[in-house]
């Protein structure tokens, strides 16, 4: 968790990433790996519980690794930060703000279930995701990951 002093937001903003466990790459058996995904999502969960104060801003990313498996997303059905939040690849998908160029790529992340942002509004400021867009595909002759890269741009609201 890192505290980012943000020029207008008026208090902090948690800016939080995670890489929870993978599946095939452990190269153990799938249960022994879903088990232990299981383990860190409750530690990740018991952790941010008690160094989020409600109404703290917060900004949650990384990749989930939760996919289609249902144990990974019985594991992550309770909600990882405490109060509402939301998804933002998920939000400006719905609103179609997507670059248009990155429309495709977004719909695939957001169908793969592992990797995405989350946002919480804090006490004196809400933060809205506006629009998205993919930077580093994997549609791409050489891509920098098996994960395409994406960005949220995020207005402050007061």
């Amino acid at each position: 968790v890192a505290w980012i002093d943000v020029p207008g937001a008026g208090e902090p903003i948690a800016v939080v990433d995670t890489h929870l466990n993978a599946r095939r790459s452990t190269r153990v058996p799938p249960e022994r790996a879903d088990r232990a995904y299981a383990w860190q999502v409750v530690a990740l969960r018991e952790f941010l519980s008690k160094v989020l104060p409600a109404g703290t801003p917060v900004i949650f990313g990384g990749d989930f690794n939760t996919g289609t498996v249902p144990a990974r997303i019985s594991a992550v059905s309770q909600p990882l930060i405490e109060g509402p939040h939301i998804d933002g690849l998920k939000t400006v998908l719905a609103k179609d703000e997507v670059i248009f160029t990155s429309r495709t790529e977004v719909q695939a992340i957001v169908d793969r279930n592992k990797d995405k942002i989350f946002f919480r509004d804090g006490a004196r400021v809400g933060l809205r995701p506006e629009r998205a867009w993919v930077p580093f595909p994997l549609a791409s002759p050489e891509p920098l990951s098996d994960h395409a890269g994406f960005v949220i741009d995020v207005s402050l609201e007061r």
